[in-house]
């Protein structure tokens, strides 16, 4: 919800926001898994920390070429359907706000539920529980992402 109303107002920098976020948190969960195996294989010990800081621009680029299918799939069919529509339909300035909002919604939503995407919403799932660690600490930020939303649609809306 908060990425369709960021994306009716802004939908480029959104699209790019929301992609970023997507490669951390796939970031996230392929420097977990690595350090999970390298336990695994010899156990705990002092340098695994600074092993998996060393190993980020590769988790990094996994994590990007890990998300690529996800985030072309929203981006082609949020992106491509509001151009298509765009070009055919001639809606007004109004309409082209609330189109943009709901193609990148549904690009998000495709990029969160898409091919591969379970790795990232693992990752995602422990950066937030990193940075959010109290069930209602949660609560609150959800909360506010959703109040946060619904005033950006009443704004856009009137």
């Amino acid at each position: 919800a908060a990425a369709a109303v960021a994306g009716a107002a802004w939908p480029i920098p959104t699209a790019i926001v929301v992609g970023v976020a997507l490669v951390l948190a796939r970031t996230v969960w392929e420097a977990h898994q690595a350090q999970l195996e390298r336990l695994r294989r010899r156990g705990p010990k002092r340098t695994d920390r600074a092993r998996t800081a060393l190993g980020l621009p590769w988790y990094l680029l996994r994590g990007a070429v890990g998300n690529l299918w996800a985030i072309g799939l929203g981006l082609a069919v949020g992106l491509g359907g509001y151009w298509l529509i765009r070009a055919l339909a001639k809606p007004g300035a109004g309409a082209l706000t609330v189109l943009a909002g709901v193609a990148i919604g549904i690009g998000t939503m495709l990029a969160w539920w898409g091919p591969s995407a379970w790795e990232t919403r693992a990752g995602a799932r422990r950066l937030l529980g990193w940075a959010l660690p109290t069930p209602f600490a949660r609560w609150l930020v959800g909360l506010a992402a959703l109040t946060a939303a619904g005033l950006g649609i009443f704004l856009l809306a009137n």
